[in-house]
């Protein structure tokens, strides 16, 4: 999960960069096609495209539309809010993912991964806390980040559910090729710009860290309760934080720092009660 989340930050951070060049619509579209061609070579190699009659299911579906969901939404919040603070958003998505198991009654709760997670969601607050006086525009990218939580939610939940005999690699590549698609319908809505060698090289170095960062969430949510993995989504805040920095010179405030040292020591205590639990389902 740590390394999805990595990959997910460089994604968000290139993604967000070409989305000062082309419309969003267009940056979805070229970004998904690298990436699916990554996914599928990958796929070829492994020999994983020969299981691809697995996909023929009601799980693998509902994933795709969650997925599609997540990838829209994210690339027009980063498009109008600013990273950190969108991304700061879209981190109240294991609360969502943890409760929703609760209810379910897919998992059981557990009161101090309960209490570790709400620290964390805490520290997401704090970080998200510049983003009250954000003009309208930027208001409209936090809304767009919230809807991408609850994607992401429903993303989790979807993958949990599928059998463990259809290949990452081709779950992740069916989902990028219905982004596609969407992507292709936004496109005839907003236009197309003539790509940049910059722009070009910026969307396909966003779809080799996507491509990997969505087999390592796939891996990272398969057999194991999401209680245990997703909190560490949280941790995407602090590799936005980094990069933020590096990227554009951002230096977050005292709360924002205090928020970021909250995201980390969740994950600390979370570590340590996953490794005295049992927490792991047959």
């Amino acid at each position: 999960m740590l390394c999805a989340m990595g990959g997910y930050a460089l994604n968000d951070t290139f993604v967000k960069l070409a989305t000062q060049q082309l419309p969003p619509g267009q940056v979805l579209l070229v970004r998904s096609v690298f990436a699916l061609a990554i996914l599928l070579l990958i796929a070829h190699a492994t020999g994983d495209l020969r299981r691809a009659r697995s996909l023929r299911q009601l799980a693998v579906a509902l994933r795709c539309l969650w997925e599609v969901a997540a990838a829209v939404t994210s690339v027009l919040a980063l498009s109008l809010a600013p990273q950190v603070t969108a991304t700061a958003i879209m981190m109240s998505a294991p609360v969502l993912t943890g409760l929703a198991s609760y209810a379910l009654g897919s998992e059981t709760p557990d009161g101090r991964r309960t209490v570790a997670t709400l620290v964390g969601l805490g520290g997401v607050l704090l970080v998200m806390q510049p983003g009250f006086a954000m003009p309208s525009s930027a208001g409209w990218g936090l809304a767009y980040a919230a809807l991408c939580a609850g994607s992401l939610a429903g993303r989790d939940l979807a993958t949990r559910s599928i059998p463990t005999d259809v290949p990452s690699s081709m779950i992740a590549a069916v989902a990028t090729l219905a982004t596609c698609v969407v992507g292709a319908v936004m496109c005839a809505a907003q236009g197309w710009r003539t790509l940049q060698l910059a722009e070009t090289a910026l969307l396909g170095l966003a779809a080799v860290c996507a491509a990997f960062a969505g087999l390592a969430l796939v891996a990272a949510c398969r057999d194991v309760a999401l209680s245990v993995v997703a909190p560490f989504r949280f941790s995407l805040v602090v590799w936005a934080t980094l990069l933020g920095y590096l990227f554009s010179g951002e230096k977050p405030d005292l709360l924002s720092a205090l928020g970021i040292l909250s995201i980390c020591a969740a994950g600390l205590l979370l570590l340590r009660f996953n490794r005295t639990s049992s927490t792991i389902r047959p």
